[in-house]
């Protein structure tokens, strides 16, 4: 097929074996006489500096088995590799580790192959590495992959044609979407967890057994594991979850030479497009299916019973998640946390009618929580939006400041760009003569900071309000949780007194030889009063003891929350005017720093202006 979006920027083009010269660090060409020219320009551009990295990320050219016998190509490959240095790379004994100066080194080639003339490379450091998307490594002979910090917004990665052995210390490049693995000699899939944007992974040529480790790449389109040691077509089922794969090479794997290994791919794999190097045929995959039948309906049934259960539990969670933000969750949980931690439940449900207490219970439980939540919810909103409001306003007084800043900034600027012009057009220049703009220095310097302090002021007052206003909804908020708790406890003691009630008619009954079909169990529990009795009150006194519980530690966390966001406020606010202060001081050294080079190298009274 001709060049679509899939092979374009994928490793494998369909239809073609020319993977392995990829990995050796060249695009391969078209073979006619205008794609040997070219591959021959581009090598003379290596010889010339430019980095093969450049060619790279364009589109996948095709090449066929016979092209790649072809004498003059290998000839253009082999002076390029030798050209990027590839050769000795890989023929050291000793492995690199990624350092300061290798990184820099691949910062340089990648920013001088995209022409990113933006630039300075001369300050690289570790902030600036995060303006890094493209990372290089290859044929460095790197043995541990290690001191990527720094590079959380990386979205390309290259690593192939080294000798690691264990994918670790990539956890926090969260925005990798492109990883390259291949020709190592790595035995595990692993550490790929936070990885959740990655869709395109080779693991090409490596001694990988067993595919597993890519669960939370969900995303996951293009994976390439072909030259490794993948034996069984279970590892193959494991690739069905990922919904958006439409690219997957095992070629060169044992498990190839299964003759159902074909069938188990197209049949069980359901978006594949391509299946080693090949485009696959909507008809092949529909003989597949049919040849799977069976056992691929048994799968579609157990596969939507889950996810109709996946999709409840993450309709929960994401209730939990929103109700605890607000610190309401415990009305998702109470009641079942009540029953579950009761040690004499399953005692106590033996007794007839029980069952029946319990629902009134519970219902009456489900009215005061949603109640509970609805409230809660609402009063939630209210503060949250204080908080907001207290975070502009903070935000607008510091506006106010610097932008007021900025005006006496400016005219002291104009002030001395004029007084330096004027001394440079008298000449004779005197320290008598600048002691006007060290004044208007002083004079901007005490304006900034008599700014800072009525900003200082205001801020404090926003902040003065917002702990007022939120402690009033904090209280509010309490008062919503102790009618909760309050009404819960009080269905708790009228259960208990109706589970009394229960005990007493069932032990009369019982007296009495109205109840002569009843289990041993039963007979046994009502035979024993006490025992009985013992039961049923510390199931009401665990009951009331856990409500009690419960109530703390929303009360508790309510406080917290209180307390955590004021504090914020305020810290939010020292660092600023921590940072004003000395910007304001900076001014000021940098105006007579300004005073004293243009003093200074005009006239050469260094010691004198100090």
């Amino acid at each position: 097929p001709g060049p679509t979006r899939a092979n374009q920027r994928c490793r494998f083009v369909p239809g073609v074996i020319w993977a392995e010269l990829r990995y050796f660090g060249w695009w391969p060409v078209p073979l006619t006489r205008k794609g040997r020219r070219a591959g021959c320009n581009r090598a003379r551009r290596q010889r010339r500096g430019v980095s093969l990295d450049s060619w790279r990320s364009a589109p996948g050219w095709r090449l066929s088995k016979h092209a790649a016998q072809n004498p003059c190509l290998l000839v253009v490959l082999c002076r390029a590799m030798a050209a990027s240095g590839a050769v000795e790379a890989l023929s050291g004994d000793v492995g690199v580790v990624i350092d300061e100066e290798l990184l820099r080194s691949a910062i340089d080639e990648e920013a001088e192959a995209t022409k990113r003339d933006d630039v300075d490379l001369s300050k690289y450091d570790k902030p600036e590495m995060k303006e890094v998307e493209t990372l290089a490594l290859s044929f460095k002979n790197v043995y541990q992959i290690d001191n990527l910090v720094g590079f959380e917004n990386l979205v390309t990665l290259r690593l192939d044609n080294n000798t690691i052995s264990r994918i670790e210390n990539i956890a926090h490049l969260v925005n990798l979407k492109w990883l390259d693995l291949s020709f190592n000699n790595i035995k595990k899939i692993e550490g790929l967890e936070t990885l959740t944007k990655l869709t395109d992974l080779s693991l090409y040529n490596n001694a990988i057994t067993a595919i597993d480790g890519l669960d939370s790449c969900k995303g996951l389109q293009c994976l390439s594991l072909g030259n490794n040691e993948i034996r069984s077509t279970e590892h193959i089922m494991y690739l069905r979850q990922f919904t958006e794969l439409n690219l997957v090479n095992m070629d060169g794997n044992p498990v190839c030479e299964d003759p159902d290994y074909r069938t188990v791919c197209l049949a069980y794999l359901k978006p594949l497009k391509y299946l080693d190097y090949e485009m696959v045929d909507p008809s092949e995959v529909q003989r597949a299916k049919e040849l799977c039948q069976d056992d691929l309906l048994e799968l579609e049934e157990k596969e939507g019973i889950e996810a109709l259960a996946y999709e409840r539990d993450a309709t929960r969670d994401a209730v939990l998640e929103e109700l605890s933000a607000a610190n309401i969750e415990v009305a998702e949980t109470l009641f079942e946390d009540l029953l579950k931690e009761d040690a004499e439940m399953p005692r106590l449900r033996v007794l007839p009618g029980l069952q029946d207490l319990l629902e009134e219970f519970r219902e009456r439980y489900k009215a005061a929580a949603e109640a509970f939540k609805q409230l809660g919810m609402e009063k939630h909103a209210e503060m949250e939006k204080e908080v907001q409001a207290a975070r502009a306003g903070l935000q607008a007084a510091a506006n106010e400041n610097a932008s007021k800043g900025v005006e006496l900034v400016q005219r002291y600027a104009k002030l001395a760009k004029h007084t330096f012009r004027a001394l440079h057009a008298r000449g004779d220049v005197e320290m008598s003569d600048l002691e006007q703009l060290k004044k208007a220095n002083s004079a901007l310097g005490a304006e900034l900071t008599e700014l800072e302090m009525h900003c200082v002021e205001q801020c404090l007052a926003i902040i003065d309000t917002f702990e007022t206003h939120f402690g009033e909804l904090k209280s509010n908020m309490l008062d919503i949780h102790q009618t909760f708790f309050r009404a819960v406890e009080e269905y708790e003691n009228e259960y208990f007194d109706a589970l009394l009630t229960l005990s007493e008619d069932l032990q009369k009954k019982l007296a009495d030889g109205i109840m002569p079909d009843i289990s041993e169990e039963l007979n046994s529990l009502l035979q024993d009063r006490e025992g009985l009795n013992n039961s049923m009150g510390q199931s009401h006194d665990g009951h009331i003891s856990r409500i009690l519980a419960f109530e703390d530690e929303a009360r508790d966390k309510e406080n917290a929350r209180f307390k955590t966001t004021f504090e914020s406020l305020q810290e939010s606010e020292k660092e600023r005017n921590r940072e004003r202060v000395l910007e304001i001081a900076a001014i000021m050294e940098r105006n007579l720093k300004a005073m004293h080079d243009e003093f200074v190298d005009e006239y050469g009274e260094e010691d004198e202006f100090a």
